[in-house]
């Protein structure tokens, strides 16, 4: 797809979701190209995520009291139920691709990509992305067989590529810190992969770090993308995988071994986030 070579102009595709989509898979509610006049401006509340490709140009995102320049080649990402201003440079005014969307995933990737503080994203592979969102564009268009999947795809490709380029610059200025955590969530972290065999409860990981419970949670939760009680679960089932591959011990050691109460409870959780049971996972492994 081209660009459009008229100076200004504006299309918008709207899309009604099945409910398919909208159960469990990124569903886009409309999509639409624009190239903005000088004075181009928007100030509103809507619903619910917006994503928007900058082509060529600049603008600017008034964002919880700050004004966010936005460049070619850059990602806008707002949550459109909070006030927000975005408007084009008089002097260089942008021309964009955007989506409106929503998914069940859509407030994990946005807690993730840290855009509550700042809105917008820097991206790897400008080509791909760029290639993704004129993709969209076009399958809402043409609406081929099976497009609400493919859709979903390339949004999930587009949000792992500025996922990806937030954890290397991450990476890079905090002298090879592995995650931005606060400093309370690290201790947290750290005491449960060394303690994990124990009966953990929020309660004493508070304790352990000076903090309220309630905080604690929200604060674990925001960092991570997980509650406390679904990490220390999600440690256990990563050391519960290890024992099953790297040794012959029976499923009521690897239980206790991995800090479960019970080989019931131990093979409950495992066949729910494996699909399978601790059994078929050793022997599918191994085979």
């Amino acid at each position: 797809m081209k660009l459009n070579p008229y100076p200004y102009f504006y299309k918008t595709i709207p899309h009604t979701p099945s409910q398919m989509a909208k159960e469990f898979l990124f569903f886009v509610h409309d999509l639409g190209w624009y190239q903005c006049q000088p004075d181009y401006r928007v100030k509103r509340i809507f619903q619910p995520y917006s994503i928007r490709l900058v082509l060529r140009g600049r603008g600017y995102v008034v964002w919880r009291g700050k004004t966010h320049s936005v460049s070619t080649g850059q990602l806008l990402l707002l949550d459109l139920t909070e006030e927000h201003e975005y408007y084009a440079d008089p002097e260089d005014p942008w021309e964009i691709i955007w989506v409106r969307f929503g998914g069940a995933q859509a407030v994990d990737y946005y807690r993730a990509l840290q855009c509550a503080k700042n809105p917008v994203l820097n991206v790897r592979d400008l080509v791909l992305v760029r290639r993704l969102f004129e993709e969209l564009v076009s399958l809402f268009e043409k609406r081929p067989p099976g497009y609400e999947f493919t859709a979903s795809s390339h949004l999930t490709q587009i949000f792992t590529d500025a996922a990806i380029t937030l954890a290397e610059h991450d990476h890079s200025t905090n002298r090879g810190a592995p995650l931005r955590y606060p400093e309370h969530v690290h201790q947290v972290i750290q005491y449960i992969e060394e303690n994990y065999r124990l009966p953990l409860t929020t309660e004493e990981l508070a304790n352990h770090v000076f903090i309220s419970p309630g905080y604690l949670s929200r604060t674990f939760k925001l960092a991570t993308s997980c509650t406390v009680t679904e990490y220390i679960i999600k440690h256990r089932l990563r050391v519960a995988k290890k024992l099953l591959t790297q040794s012959e011990n029976s499923l009521g050691e690897v239980a206790q071994e991995a800090g479960f109460c019970s080989q019931s409870y131990f093979s409950k959780l495992f066949k729910r986030d494996e699909g399978v049971s601790p059994l078929l996972y050793r022997r599918s492994m191994k085979n």
